[in-house]
């Protein structure tokens, strides 16, 4: 888990450290720079991974710019390089920075620059240098017990036998230690692959951005697998479920009102009996408790927005096969107010139970309620301009067990959290 976050000159950050938790939500007028948070993430997984080009940048959900605008350019500061640092649980603590070849060519090569990979290959370098010298040690031991026992056997009369034993067995203990230092050496060298291993598997940081049409399976331009960014595939990801994720997936069918239940048909059959148009390629269906049996049953295709929506959420905090650590822009997105209050708190105890960690952004107060504040695990930011117009964060806290007069939303609307407009 990534438990610090610093952002030094990314798009409209300049330099902003975040304390992150397992659920972590930023809320913050239009333009403060919630999403470049979000953006930032990725850009460091993506840089960690050396997949930097223009397409792996888009396909992690990060808004292509001019290299120059991805750089602040405010007045009083231009940057020429990004340097983004984390902190974690699991990892080594690292740093990437990036500049580009050209600043005004928006497919321009990235040049970058990785700590770990660095400290990596010096430390390669040196295991290679000491083996090296060790090699030639235990070659010139071995020589030496070479002629010690053939200057033994031409001229015994001149060597006592417990002497040659003595230096025998000393040479020998040389090169014990030798070959254990070696071994030592090679371990260690295992260890660094190691590290750069769990580094390079950092997180595979990726942005859902949900599009409806998307979900429906009639829209795809994101190819991720198992499920794209704007939410293409999700009947295939619920497909791979075992029936523990299928049940604690269906534990959550209460927040749809209408909602019997959830199948889906992987021969197609219903296309072929004229339940969808043939434009979606899901095979989601769903069922209405309200409606006549027999008559109950319709596609993806023509499911309204929210259930997908909520599936969605639920099914990639569920699965194994989707990203430990994600982020999610705009959350409240197709959502009832009252729906995204307890959306909210299921993703929380799915994001606990699940040892998953997201970073969500959102502009509906309904989200915040649903949000347990007391559990150090749950954090809220508030996402502002400085003097200068560079985007900060803002941790929200409460002291456990003081009374709160207010729900969350109320504090916000009220403006009591800050992030909401000042010039109006």
């Amino acid at each position: 888990m990534v438990t610090k976050f610093r952002i030094q000159n990314y798009k409209s950050i300049l330099d902003d450290t975040i304390e992150l938790g397992k659920v972590n939500v930023f809320i913050g007028e239009n333009g403060s720079g919630k999403s470049n948070i979000l953006e930032a993430l990725a850009m460091f997984d993506a840089g960690m991974k050396e997949e930097v080009e223009p397409e792996d940048l888009y396909n992690r959900g990060i808004r292509v710019v001019l290299p120059k605008l991805t750089l602040p350019q405010f007045e009083e500061q231009i940057s020429e390089a990004s340097t983004l640092h984390q902190e974690s649980l699991d990892n080594p603590s690292t740093s990437f920075s990036f500049t580009p070849s050209v600043s005004d060519n928006i497919f321009s090569k990235w040049n970058i620059k990785n700590s770990i990979i660095e400290e990596i290959n010096g430390v390669e370098d040196e295991i290679f240098e000491k083996l090296g010298k060790l090699e030639k040690r235990e070659a010139e031991k071995v020589q030496e017990m070479s002629r010690v026992s053939q200057n033994y056997e031409d001229d015994k009369s001149s060597y006592s036998l417990d002497s040659i034993t003595d230096t025998i067995i000393n040479i020998s203990k040389e090169i014990r230690e030798i070959i254990d230092e070696k071994e030592s050496l090679k371990r260690d060298k295992e260890t660094v692959k190691y590290i750069f291993k769990s580094v390079g598997e950092f997180s595979d940081f990726l942005i859902y951005d949900l599009n409806t049409k998307a979900l429906r399976g009639i829209f795809k331009e994101s190819m991720k697998q198992p499920v794209g960014i704007n939410g293409e595939h999700l009947d295939i990801l619920i497909s791979s479920f075992n029936e523990e994720e299928l049940a604690q997936l269906k534990k959550y069918n209460y927040l749809i009102g209408w909602l019997e239940d959830f199948f889906l048909d992987p021969k197609d059959v219903r296309k072929l009996d004229g339940m969808k148009m043939g434009k979606s390629t899901s095979l989601l269906y769903f069922q209405d408790k309200f409606m006549a049996e027999n008559h109950n049953v319709f596609s993806a295709e023509n499911a309204n927005e929210g259930i997908l929506h909520v599936l969605f959420y639920l099914s990639v905090l569920i699965s194994r096969r989707t990203p430990q650590f994600f982020g999610i822009d705009n959350i409240e997105t197709a959502l009832n107010p009252h729906l995204c209050r307890h959306l909210m708190k299921g993703i929380s105890e799915l994001a606990i139970e699940n040892e998953k960690q997201i970073v969500v952004t959102t502009h509906n107060p309904a989200i915040l309620d649903g949000l347990d504040l007391t559990n150090d695990d749950i954090r809220l930011f508030e996402v502002y301009r400085g003097d200068k117009g560079d985007t900060r964060t803002r941790r929200i806290q409460f002291k456990k067990g003081a009374e709160k007069k207010y729900k969350l939303s109320e504090m916000w609307m009220k403006g009591m959290l800050g992030a909401i407009s000042q010039n109006f």
